[in-house]
């Protein structure tokens, strides 16, 4: 859609519109042929408002319009705000509002593991089903600690084209994807987007290194074991416990260390919310 820039007066709003529609897409898993309607009934809006809300004519800012679309669309209020303050673009909003996966296997999972394990059992290479689940998370450190210090990092933000440079057969290629998803890979090449990095795009791409160096072939079946297995390893690889320790330690400051941490280290409040969960548990 092309909109006259001299008669946008809210271009955040078109924004908040473009994600509504996306993320309805999402939430209806693309089954249900989603029309500028169905995004204006988020607000009750007749034809009309919703016509001026989609060409930013109309501005939605109100508590009680962020609160509602939140509501019904599942998520938090902050994806909202952060796209009228722009904090986020649609893209990455869109990102937060899928999620990154699990950083753990949920109990259906786990059963979905069973009943293919028990049903194909010949096809896993191991000698149990308890081998099978195993997370495995001292090995998926020692692999972050590897390359972490193999590249030398001793700062934050981790710097992930120096760490790519300590991995001789993964090649990170950026602004060259024509995939549409933000970032993809193979097991030698990663492939993203953008030409810049962004704190959604660093998870994306660690995930993707990790997906490729733990698990460069796998079943289909084992996908959310190795969803999980390569959160973990993007979590310590982006937030190594040692930076964030000692960023915690020094910390000296009424603003909220989530946030803190999100703004040091150049990844997302919920993936720190996510490591600091890890941290505690491991």
């Amino acid at each position: 859609m092309t909109v006259n820039e001299d008669t946008v007066r809210y271009p955040q709003s078109i924004k908040l519109f473009q994600f509504c529609k996306e993320a309805l897409n999402v939430k209806h898993g693309y089954e249900v042929k989603i029309i500028d309607q169905h995004v204006g009934a988020l607000l009750g809006f007749d034809p009309a408002d919703c016509s001026h809300w989609k060409k930013g004519k109309k501005n939605v800012k109100s508590i009680h319009a962020i609160q509602s679309i939140a509501d019904y669309l599942g998520t938090d209020a902050s994806i909202i705000s952060n796209i009228l303050s722009q904090k986020m673009d649609v893209e990455e909003s869109l990102q937060e509002y899928i999620g990154y996966g699990d950083f753990s296997l949920s109990r259906k999972a786990i059963e979905d593991l069973k009943r293919e394990y028990y049903t194909n059992t010949n096809k896993f290479q191991v000698s149990s089903f308890e081998e099978l689940i195993a997370i495995e998370y001292g090995e998926i450190l020692k692999l972050t600690e590897s390359l972490l210090k193999k590249a030398q990092i001793s700062t934050f933000p981790v710097m992930l084209p120096e760490v790519f440079s300590q991995v001789s057969n993964v090649t990170l290629h950026m602004g060259k994807s024509s995939n549409q998803k933000t970032v993809h890979g193979t097991a030698t090449d990663i492939y993203c987007k953008s030409t810049e990095f962004k704190p959604y795009t660093r998870l994306l791409v660690a995930k993707a290194l990790g997906k490729a160096l733990l698990h460069p072939t796998y079943p289909a079946a084992l996908e959310k074991l190795v969803d999980v297995r390569s959160n973990i390893f993007a979590i310590n690889l982006l937030m190594p416990s040692y930076l964030v320790k000692n960023f915690i330690e020094s910390y000296n400051s009424p603003e909220n260390i989530v946030d803190a941490l999100s703004q040091q280290f150049w990844v997302n409040p919920s993936l720190v919310n996510a490591r600091l969960q890890d941290l505690l548990s491991h």
